[in-house]
């Protein structure tokens, strides 16, 4: 028995990283699973499992057979019958993955999108005010003035009723005064004036203790801006032609054109179509051109990309997520290996689908 492992560095030892979690490596010992708290993958544990219910014939560490150093290489040779088992996961669709046999499923993931993390930049020349905006800065300078030139006009009429009179700049520095929560020289002797200020003072509250919890937050909460956290909104930055998706060549992307949403038949158009579509032969390689390039999203299954974006700071997973697919191991056509892996998998199968159901 010969089965491909997808390698995606030069390197050809056996206890490289391949697709996490579903190929990780492939432990010597029981004792480095102990010890480390990981295993060698979840399609490994699959092969290894079908080895010992006399399945497939034994596998003995050291002799897993051929690595390739991309996952196209190895669909090729899988699909030429060099191979019998290509240890991948594949999506669940006969269609998708033609010259194959595929397992029944075995894990059902949701697809994430995995994007360039957000350029970071900290000019702490002006600290003091960046909890409010510029526009906020901007309308509370004019409610001073405005609110001065009011006062000005008040005091001018009510100088009659002995009002203490004020200048121009006066009436301006007193609300100014206010919003630093300083106190008047001189207190206001008619109730217009009196209400006017206190209602100032009342705003000067609550300004300061808005910026007084943006502040607080700014130093204790870490806050990322993302060009988008929905599906919905991916769908909509593609139709402006500011990104692209990537997906690898294994994965038939073309699913979304059954599907009966619109956001997702929006998405085939735009990728089929309107040439928004990049296609990598390996999750690693499609991990390098969304950092070489920011306008890329590269599209998989959620469980390899959280581990790559855990590797590589250089990239984050998009909280947001899109369909839901079953995946499956593949095999070259008619191979004798299909249907006996499928017959170990079945009862796990079928509780998954009672869990999924209930779900």
């Amino acid at each position: 028995l010969s089965f491909c492992l997808c390698i995606v560095t030069e390197s050809r030892t056996l206890f490289e990283a391949s697709n996490p979690p579903f190929v990780n490596y492939f432990n010597e010992s029981t004792a480095y699973t102990t010890n480390t708290g990981s295993g060698p993958g979840l399609v490994v544990d699959i092969l290894l499992e079908t080895t010992f219910q006399d399945v497939l014939p034994a596998l003995a560490p050291g002799c897993l057979g051929t690595f390739k150093q991309t996952t196209i290489s190895c669909l090729c040779d899988c699909i030429q019958g060099e191979f019998d088992i290509f240890a991948e996961a594949f999506i669940a669709r006969s269609d998708a993955h033609p010259g194959m046999d595929l397992s029944v499923p075995f894990l059902l993931s949701e697809t994430a999108m995995l994007v360039r993390s957000p350029d970071y930049y900290v000019d702490n020349t002006l600290m003091m005010v960046t909890p409010f905006s510029f526009a906020i800065w901007a309308i509370i300078a004019a409610m001073i003035v405005v609110s001065g030139i009011t006062w000005y006009g008040f005091t001018k009429v009510l100088t009659k009723v002995s009002e203490v009179p004020y200048n121009f700049v006066d009436s301006i520095w007193v609300f100014y005064s206010v919003f630093l929560q300083q106190g008047l020289p001189v207190l206001p002797r008619t109730w217009t004036c009196r209400s006017l200020l206190s209602l100032w003072w009342l705003v000067s509250l609550t300004l300061w203790a808005t910026f007084t919890g943006n502040m607080l937050l700014m130093f204790s909460v870490h806050r990322s801006k993302y060009p988008f956290d929905t599906f919905e909104e991916m769908v909509l930055l593609l139709q402006d032609g500011m990104y692209k998706v990537l997906t690898l060549f294994v994965t038939n992307i073309a699913i979304c054109f059954n599907s009966v949403l619109e956001s997702y038949k929006q998405l085939w158009l735009e990728m089929s179509q309107n040439g928004r579509w990049l296609n990598a032969s390996s999750l690693e390689k499609g991990r390098d051109m969304v950092i070489a390039h920011k306008n890329v999203i590269l599209l998989g299954p959620r469980l390899n990309l959280e581990i790559l974006a855990a590797d590589d700071c250089r990239v984050t997973v998009i909280s947001g997520n899109m369909m839901q697919v079953w995946y499956s191991l593949g095999f070259p056509e008619n191979s004798p290996y299909a249907l006996a892996i499928s017959e170990t998998l079945l009862p796990n199968d079928i509780l998954n689908l009672l869990n999924y159901g209930q779900n």
